[in-house]
């Protein structure tokens, strides 16, 4: 999950960017100054997104004014972000790195070593031979054993931690308690198409990838199943429709293994993301 100095960071890269339409643009800040939270201490930020929603003699003014003291606290977030990733790289386990790279070797070099070589070998290992291809079958099955032993103490198929200290202890109220949930209408779709043409713009080709929600928790709580259908639906509409690729496998809402939580992928999904994420890159 991105943090508040990342996703600043990025609100600033993109009213500087030259590349997008002023109309995009304006749709965009317009968007980002409905979350006043997420900008409160970073007043000359919120002093540009205003400026770019609302083109004119005026805002053109505000930006001279400011752009100064926006491009300092843009610096500033630059400086934070950089020195909070350093923090958390320096505290991860060295058999941690050296897992995510498949080098044994790295084991021997210093953190920041890693992070180059993990970028050295993701390149090197786009042009390697098939022979070189993950064993997807192995992985599948290593994780569902895996699910296996972390998700044996509830009948939703969630990680036993997150169970006991998130769900067990308001089991009985929640029974039911999303009977009236509705994914329809909802901002986030215009945001998906704001996303979308930004891509577009960019000349991006991504793959989206849409995950489904926990199909047992979900009938326990009473989310209707129409509406979570439908709210798959409408995704893959809209992304297919500006001709973007797409993997769905929301077809897996009841699937061992597959969530550690009501939302989030584990174990066996992560393989199959994975997978597809794999055979993306490769084309």
């Amino acid at each position: 999950m991105l943090d508040v100095l990342t996703l600043n960071k990025r609100h600033f890269l993109y009213l500087s960017d030259s590349t997008l339409s002023s109309k995009l643009k304006q749709e965009i800040a317009k968007r980002l100054l409905q979350f006043p939270a997420a900008y409160k201490d970073f007043p000359c930020l919120k002093i540009m997104l205003a400026a770019e929603a609302q083109p004119g003699w005026s805002s053109m003014l505000t930006r001279i004014i400011f752009t100064l003291s926006a491009q300092m606290e843009y610096a500033a977030l630059t400086y934070q972000d950089a020195a909070k990733t350093i923090i958390h790289v320096k505290k991860l386990p060295v058999k941690t790195v050296a897992l995510h790279t498949g080098s044994s070797k790295i084991q021997k070099e210093s953190t920041l070593s890693a992070l180059t070589t993990i970028k050295t070998q993701t390149l090197i290992q786009k042009k390697t031979s098939a022979s070189l291809r993950l064993n997807w079958a192995k992985l599948r099955t290593e994780a569902i054993e895996e699910g296996k032993k972390s998700s044996d103490n509830n009948p939703f198929g969630m990680d036993n931690k997150f169970y006991l200290e998130n769900i067990a202890p308001k089991l009985q109220e929640q029974k039911n308690s999303d009977k009236n949930a509705k994914l329809f209408p909802s901002p986030e779709y215009e945001d998906l198409i704001l996303l979308m043409n930004v891509l577009k713009e960019k000349g991006a080709k991504p793959l989206f990838v849409i995950i489904p929600m926990n199909g047992r928790w979900s009938d326990y709580t009473g989310f209707p199943r129409t509406e979570r259908q439908a709210c798959y639906q409408r995704l893959a509409q809209m992304i297919r429709a500006e001709d973007f690729q797409l993997s769905d496998f929301t077809a897996h809402e009841n699937d061992d293994y597959y969530l550690r939580d009501p939302w989030h992928l584990a174990w066996k999904g992560w393989v199959d993301v994975d997978e597809a994420l794999e055979q993306f890159y490769r084309e």
